[in-house]
């Protein structure tokens, strides 16, 4: 039973460690029309298995301890903890399933209930499952960090690779369907991908990482003054300073790691030229900057929350904003260009859009109910409302809401919703405790998940797509308090 239990922990690791890989088995190659369509294939990716597996240990573990009345208290503890969270997750999950029936493609929808099941297990195992919590933050971080090298690379050199073994396709600036910028004299730079399917995805995973390491360190920032408190309270001053020497040394070995990982994701994001995540990144920050300074005024306690935590992250947005203005000003051709609707590349992404949502507006009104069901937006839209039309007609719409409502319907819709309250809910519960280390992560938790709404905002993928399902589940997962 031991060696299930550290299975499932270390696993679980690897899995979050795997998130962005694309790596998969094709069961259905799905074309829409003449266009080799990807919100229609089926595929087994290598993280599916992986996390089967990890759903099966861990049901086998809970079986095994099932006459433990510790494991069952605590077990019957979270559950009613979150009966309100699970209630709505039905809901939800019982709406994608009658959406199966109304759809046009039922392999799709099948497929599409399928993949929200597993990312519902991946859930379920943030939740009960019992690990560090850290080491699974650093596991993701180390995962995002991998691919925010390949991007860097991908931007400087404007080259990519394609591998079956990563998932990966070729990217060429000059190919249509590419992501690119393009400049006033005509110049076509590919943005970062890393090994996923676009740079707004890349730009999501990076955000995400980015909030929950500066989260990490804070919180560990909040740990390492409490021990310097205890050392001034209990040794005498020799010791006191020979350990406080040798602490420091660590700290600041922690502290220069983080703010070089950082700054290298930092870097990444930027070359992405995502504007969905540089959006949700500044957000995200500006909530963790009031959420700190408003504890600093209202409430003036020790650990994180004193003057020491204040400083910590107005020193790090001040880094993040001095390499962002470096960056800027290297890179001030593209930036500009960027930020600006002047360019042919730019005005067809903003007419895209509009499109995909009047397109939207049509889907809805004839399926506001139970929707066309889910992974069959595109596909319903070709059948129903234009044969024949540019690729981006049968795209998703960029608003994972609207997706939402589209594809099952406005019962699942206000699911949706509710879910996303009711975890701010969770969250703020957390105030009640008298105990500041347990309200710590509040303002970390609150920060991402208002972040990763606002992009909700701006694209699908978190919906439409594998990987962005899996770290949708994995945020929700990571931000519900796992204690009371």
């Amino acid at each position: 039973m031991l060696n299930l239990y550290k299975t499932i922990k270390y696993g679980l690791c690897l899995l979050v460690f795997l998130l962005p890989l694309q790596t998969r088995y094709f069961l259905r190659e799905f074309t829409l029309g003449e266009w080799s369509y990807e919100y229609g294939n089926i595929s087994v990716y290598a993280t599916d298995v992986l996390l089967i597996l990890l759903i099966l240990f861990f049901l086998i573990l809970k079986i095994k301890t099932l006459k433990d009345s510790e494991l069952i208290q605590n077990s019957k503890f979270k559950i009613q903890n979150l009966k309100n969270t699970w209630f709505i997750i039905a809901i939800l999950e019982f709406s994608i399933f009658i959406s199966i029936f109304v759809s046009i493609d039922k392999w799709a929808a099948i497929y599409g209930y399928l993949r929200f099941l597993l990312g519902l297990g991946l859930f379920s195992l943030i939740i009960y499952a019992s690990y560090n919590k850290s080491k699974l933050i650093w596991s993701f971080v180390g995962g995002v960090l991998v691919q925010t090298g390949l991007g860097i690379w991908q931007f400087l050199s404007q080259t990519t690779f394609a591998s079956k073994w990563l998932g990966m396709a070729i990217h060429n600036g000059g190919d249509l369907g590419a992501s690119i910028i393009e400049t006033l004299n005509g110049e076509r730079w590919l943005r970062a991908y890393g090994g996923l399917d676009h740079p707004n995805i890349l730009g999501g995973f990076l955000v995400v990482a980015i909030l929950l390491l500066i989260g990490l360190y804070l919180r560990k920032a909040g740990e390492q003054d409490d021990q310097i408190t205890n050392y001034k309270l209990q040794i005498t001053n020799k010791f006191k300073i020979q350990n406080s020497l040798q602490f420091g040394g660590q700290a600041k070995f922690k502290i220069l790691a983080f703010y070089l990982v950082s700054c290298i994701f930092l870097m990444a994001l930027f070359f992405t030229f995502s504007r969905t995540a540089w959006a949700g990144l500044i957000v995200g920050l500006i909530v963790m900057l009031i959420g700190y300074f408003l504890k600093f005024s209202l409430k003036k306690r020790g650990g994180i929350f004193n003057s020491r935590g204040l400083m910590s992250i107005l020193k790090i947005i001040t880094i993040f904003a001095f390499l962002g203005i470096i960056l800027s000003i290297v890179f001030s051709n593209l930036l500009l260009t960027r930020l600006s609707t002047d360019t042919r590349a730019e005005i067809m992404s903003v007419n895209e859009r509009m499109s995909m949502y009047e397109i939207s507006k049509r889907v809805i009104k004839d399926n506001w109910l139970f929707g066309t069901g889910i992974n069959n937006y595109g596909i319903t839209a070709e059948k129903e409302i234009r044969q024949n039309a540019p690729y981006y007609f049968y795209q998703p719409v960029h608003n994972v809401f609207l997706l939402i409502w589209a594809e099952v319907g406005i019962i699942g819709l206000f699911a949706f919703i509710f879910l996303i309250f009711n975890t701010i809910y969770l969250i703020l519960q957390k105030l009640r405790s008298k105990d500041y280390r347990k309200k710590q992560s509040i303002i970390y938790n609150l920060s991402i998940l208002i972040s990763v709404s606002l992009m909700f905002l701006l694209d699908h993928w978190w919906w439409s797509l594998h990987c962005g399902v899996f770290l949708f589940w994995f945020v929700l997962g990571v931000c519900i308090p796992k204690e009371d």
